[in-house]
């Protein structure tokens, strides 16, 4: 009994000495890799109990912008998971069956008319119609016909074919792939791939793959690359398959400027005094300073903004874009809006339509619509084409700052602003 005793204490102090170790290095890592001089940045949640995401520099370059809200300067980043989130991932996720999907479209209640309209909808020419055609068969339930095109196929396909054809093969909800593609936001796909450790072969297949929609680069084939990977470039890859474009944000404050205004527009609904106090400080400093507009959010996206959920979050796997939305303003998270019949009506209870000539503000709220008049996003406004978002829910999509027209160009056929009229939603009816 005692050597157990003893064996517990044992177990207790290296716990202990263990959570010293980690508490005493909280803050941001800055972790310079030798073969390609970029900064990489660890970054812990709130109550994380792994590393969950890691934060890339583009480039040394930014840009400015200024308006009522200051004057910003604008660093874009990567935000991408951690190998060990990764891991954590694929045991919750089962990613891999979802990839494989992509070598069979699915088309459920539609005839063979209307898949060969499809096909030559989107530019292919008789021969691949053909082909394709020989390759669609009816299932064994009888319901639906499967195409099954062949690897060689998707290698020769051209990617602004790809661009028509994808879509309207995602429209028929069995085609996960094609549906809810992999992205990036951006034109280019080097981009994407930059600073990825994936050997060159790997990523100029994917970059083949790759095919660009107004302005943002996506990739569905995925069972194409999986055979050329090891289970350790697999990690790799999926760690660049997740990651998402972000900014760091600073606000610039001159000597001696007057920054009353500059903290009416970010401290608007009942912040303004605190916002002002900080700014305040920047402004009597010698040569005036900057500031993270990090540390200008209240309190739930100040903690979330360019980080993942947490490793084992996912056991309440909803904080999606609209969950993103209605915390915005709030000091404790509210979850109902779960378990609402009608979560516009409930927008509606904390917020109302802009007048057409008013200006967005920060906190107003943007809802995006599809062409059923659905609503299928909603971010937050924070400045000029700048918007906080989470684009998908679960744990590998981040939260992070995002071009607005990009957003728009993922989601949606239409988009409503809305002006935030209350700080707590937890004060909004239900």
């Amino acid at each position: 009994m005692r050597i157990n005793v003893k064996i517990k204490a044992i177990f207790i102090i290296i716990y202990i000495l263990g959570l010293i170790f980690v508490t005493s290095d909280t803050s941001l890592c800055n972790i310079t890799e030798a073969d390609s001089k970029v900064e990489k940045q660890y970054l812990y949640g709130d109550d994380y109990e792994k590393y969950s995401g890691e934060k890339i520099l583009l480039s040394n370059q930014h840009s400015n912008i200024s308006g009522l809200f200051g004057n910003l300067k604008l660093t874009s980043i990567i935000i991408q998971p951690t190998t060990d989130f990764i891991i954590n991932q694929i045991d919750h996720k089962g990613l891999y069956d979802t990839f494989r999907s992509s070598k069979q479209w699915v088309f459920k209640n539609a005839t063979l008319e209307e898949i060969q309209l499809l096909f030559r909808s989107a530019g292919l020419d008789n021969g691949k119609c053909n082909q394709l055609l020989l390759n669609t068969s009816v299932a064994s339930n009888g319901k639906e016909y499967i195409t099954t095109p062949g690897d060689s196929f998707f290698w020769n396909l051209a990617p602004e074919i790809r661009a028509k054809l994808y879509p309207m093969i995602g429209n028929y909800s069995d085609n996960p792939m094609y549906s809810q593609p992999l992205y990036f936001e951006s034109d280019t796909a080097e981009e994407w791939f930059y600073n990825s450790g994936l050997t060159n072969e790997v990523k100029d297949k994917l970059i083949s793959l790759t095919y660009v929609a107004n302005g943002i680069s996506y990739i569905s084939d995925v069972h194409l690359i999986l055979p050329y990977l090891s289970e350790s470039e697999r990690i790799k890859f999926l760690k660049i398959a997740y990651r998402t474009k972000s900014m760091d944000i600073m606000l610039q404050i001159n000597e001696g400027q007057n920054v009353s205004d500059i903290a009416k527009y970010w401290g608007s609904l009942g912040r303004i005094s605190n916002i002002e106090s900080i700014l305040d400080e920047l402004s009597n400093k010698p040569g005036g300073g900057e500031i993270n507009i990090d540390e200008l959010l209240p309190s739930i996206p100040q903690k979330r903004v360019n980080t993942y959920c947490g490793a084992y979050e996912y056991e309440t796997d909803y904080k999606d874009c609209h969950w993103t939305t209605i915390n915005f303003f709030n000091n404790s998270a509210d979850e109902r809006y779960y378990d609402l019949p009608d979560l516009t009506i409930f927008i509606n209870e904390i917020s109302k339509p802009l007048k057409r000539d008013s200006q967005l503000k920060f906190g107003d709220i943007i809802c995006i619509f599809d062409k059923n008049n659905e609503l299928i996003h909603s971010c937050i406004y924070i400045a000029d084409n700048l918007t906080y978002t989470k684009n998908g829910m679960g744990n590998l999509n981040p939260f992070v700052i995002s071009y607005l027209d990009k957003t728009i160009s993922i989601y949606g056929e239409k988009s409503v602003y809305l002006s935030r009229t209350i700080a707590n939603t937890l004060s909004a009816k239900l």
